[in-house]
């Protein structure tokens, strides 16, 4: 071996599989990556992690005494309830004056006010309605009476629907840099919003922090009906949150297309507006269903310029189809102005709806429409979801069941003021005044109250206290034969089994005199 050989060998080779070294520092991805990292560390992601505890899952971060709550870091809402008119019992002239005022009220709302329509119909327990009937004994001659009344008047309400419980409630918030100036702005927003349901016709009233978390507790409670109980003073006591008093024992979104609140089945939907035009039998067919079921609103203006730049774009992209099809007519050589059906019928109703927005007090306003379903077991879920499917189908449109965003549509349907479904379908005034939220007026006061009858059109029991109205003076009008007289008499059996009012009758026609011998 010669020299040159002898150093080739005692070169060492090279090493294939030697790794490079690393450079020194992070790329921009990296940089990212670690930073998102912190954040969710810091509790500061924009992704927050899913709730743990059905707490968490409810949307809001405070509720104040004056009933103005905080939903999110500058986010604050306010809530007005307002009650039914006779709206199914007035001329075409009239419910069109209804309809008017209506539609005034939601032009007052401006594009900074977000606004929800909250339709809450409710089952109360057993005992509550028990409690309504029950007559108590005063342990006479007459208990065995008044046992058969009782009996007699809880036979009388299996025939309505006063087991449930319907209300109509009205959120609006703002964005505001903190609870004064939120308080400012939403006590005046109150006054109009209260003054334009006065003009309505119907009276309404701002809730407080206590009234409004009541109403939580009936919305995520229904399967249980268990009594509300909570006091401010008690609360900075115990060091509970309030919504400790309003929460579930939990909730289960593990299914796509229903959940579970605490031990009663639900389901959210949303309404899908294909129909042209809408009337005002859809939404009462849908208060009248005897069952635990919510309707919810979300409404917010667009800016008037917005929108009518919006609908100028609109019009554009479909004259621009409009002129690609009359292109392809002249090379074909057929006439150009045969069209296809669609841009026709898009072209005319832009142009209509550009022409409202231009010359009517018409606004465009973004809507989601959202319904919620309740049942104590699956198959209840599922028959009232198909009546109410074919309810909406009746009216040319279609509901939807929000597939994998059940938690998001409970809390959007809850009357919190939150909407984070994104799911929306634009609407003009006068298309969003037709779902008037007026059916018919009930009188139904707490016991101890006086049985009147059956209201012809709900077929619900009318029971009142005369003493605890403003007018208590009564007068009965009819025509002969149409049982006045028992109207009167069954009013002074009732006064007496109920109460110990002294009972004084001018009878110069002798009508009463067996009853009261």
């Amino acid at each position: 071996m010669n020299k040159k050989q002898k150093a080739g060998a005692a070169k060492p080779k090279p090493q294939e599989n030697k790794r490079t070294p690393e450079k020194a520092g992070l790329t921009f991805s990296e940089k990212k990556r670690l930073a998102e990292l912190r954040r969710v560390l810091a509790g500061n992601s924009k992704e927050q992690a899913k709730p743990d505890t059905a707490q968490k899952t409810i949307t809001f971060k405070k509720m104040y005494r004056d009933g103005i709550c905080q939903v999110a870091d500058n986010y604050y809402t306010k809530m007005v309830e307002f009650y039914d008119i006779n709206y199914d019992l007035l001329e075409v002239e009239d419910q069109a004056d209804i309809l008017e005022e209506y539609s005034k009220l939601i032009n007052y709302f401006d594009p900074s006010i977000k606004f929800q329509l909250f339709l809450f119909n409710r089952q109360v327990s057993e005992q509550a309605l028990a409690e309504q009937f029950d007559i108590a004994l005063q342990e006479d001659d007459f208990d065995d009476i008044r046992d058969e009344y009782t009996q007699m008047l809880k036979h009388q309400s299996a025939k309505g629907n006063n087991g449930i419980i319907k209300s109509k409630y009205l959120i609006f918030g703002v964005e505001s840099a903190g609870y004064r100036e939120a308080k400012s702005k939403l006590g005046n927003i109150e006054k109009d919003v209260v003054r334009n349901l006065n003009n309505i016709g119907t009276n309404a009233r701002g809730l407080d922090g206590k009234e409004r978390l009541r109403i939580l507790h009936e919305y995520f409670n229904q399967g249980t009906m268990e009594p509300f109980r909570f006091s401010f003073k008690e609360l900075s006591e115990s060091g509970k949150s309030v919504k400790d008093y309003i929460a579930p024992p939990g909730f289960d979104f593990r299914y796509p297309s229903r959940f579970k609140s605490g031990s009663i089945y639900g389901s959210v939907s949303y309404l899908d507006m294909i129909a042209p035009k809408f009337t005002d039998e859809m939404i009462k067919k849908l208060l009248d269903i005897d069952d635990n079921l919510t309707l919810t609103m979300h409404m917010q203006t667009i800016d008037p310029v917005e929108a009518i730049k919006m609908i100028k774009r609109a019009l554009t992209d479909i004259q621009k189809m409009k002129i690609e099809e009359q292109k392809k007519a002249v090379r074909s050589g057929y006439d150009m102005d045969i069209l296809p059906t669609d841009i026709v019928t898009y072209e005319k109703d832009t142009l209509e709806l550009l022409d409202d927005l231009n010359t009517s007090n018409q606004k465009l306003i973004k809507m989601t429409f959202l319904i919620t379903c309740y049942g104590r077991t699956k198959r209840e879920l599922e028959n009232l979801t198909q009546r109410v499917s074919g309810i909406i189908q009746q009216a040319n449109c279609n509901l939807r069941c929000l597939q994998y965003l059940q938690e998001q549509g409970l809390m959007a349907s809850a009357p919190i003021g939150c909407n984070e479904v994104g799911i929306e379908r634009n609407l003009t005034t006068k298309s969003a005044a037709v779902l008037v939220p007026f059916c018919t007026q009930e009188l139904f006061m707490p016991a101890p109250a006086i049985y009147y009858g059956l209201n012809a059109l709900s077929n619900n029991m009318i029971m009142a206290d005369r003493k605890r109205l403003r007018t208590p003076n009564g007068v009965i009008l009819g025509t002969p034969g149409s049982g006045k007289s028992f109207s009167a008499k069954r009013e002074i059996l009732s006064c007496f089994l109920i109460t110990k009012d002294d009972i004084i009758v001018c009878d110069p026609e002798g009508e009463v005199r067996q009853e009261v011998a």
